[in-house]
């Protein structure tokens, strides 16, 4: 969702959320997949990295699985 409306300035906020949303499941699991019933891949991780830095979010506890 935050790249897919990344451009549309009314939606900021709601991508701010969901960037603020998948920093926390990295600080709290260290990485994430696609839903709670698919295992950790790579580019959901790579997908709340980047989210996450476009809104300057702290990610500490995201580990590498690549």
């Amino acid at each position: 969702m935050v790249f897919v409306l990344e451009d549309v300035p009314e939606a900021q906020h709601l991508c701010r959320k969901a960037a603020a949303y998948l920093a926390d499941v990295l600080e709290a699991r260290g990485t994430c997949g696609y839903n709670q019933r698919v295992r950790w891949d790579c580019d959901s991780l790579a997908q709340a990295l980047l989210a996450g830095h476009r809104f300057d979010l702290p990610i500490r506890n995201a580990r590498s699985i690549c």
